[in-house]
């Protein structure tokens, strides 16, 4: 599944928080393919510090990738920021793959980092008929 990467994000509060994972491993020739992501679930979490449960974090999404992602190994997380504070909080992703029996055979953080939330400035959706 890759090597850790630490990347800081930034955004507006209220804004769709879009994040594109590609999986995918190496051959012996040097030519990649898609990595099986099948039985691999992939948490993100939001939290103002270290020491905050993930059940008490602001964002705490599970995401299991579809059939299509599974076969092109990109999966791409959808996340609403409408529910933070503006301010700067720490993240990471990382994904679990499990065996067909359901027991984790491997847990992978992929990315770590803080995510700067921005105010604002307008606070409705306008909704479309």
């Amino acid at each position: 599944m890759g090597e850790t990467k630490t990347v800081d994000l930034e955004i507006v509060r209220g804004d769709t928080l879009k994040i594109s994972l590609e999986f995918v491993k190496e051959l012996e020739d040097g030519t990649t393919v898609p990595d099986d992501i099948s039985n691999t679930v992939i948490s993100f979490t939001v939290k103002p510090d270290y020491v905050t449960k993930d059940e008490d974090a602001p964002i705490n999404k599970d995401f299991v990738a579809s059939m299509y992602e599974v076969s092109s190994g990109v999966v791409v997380l959808i996340v609403d920021t409408s529910n933070l504070e503006a301010k700067t909080y720490l993240y990471d992703v990382q994904a679990v793959k499990y065996s067909p029996d359901g027991v984790p055979i491997e847990i992978r953080t992929l990315l770590i980092g803080k995510l700067k939330v921005k105010p604002d400035v307008t606070k409705r959706i306008s909704q479309i008929l």
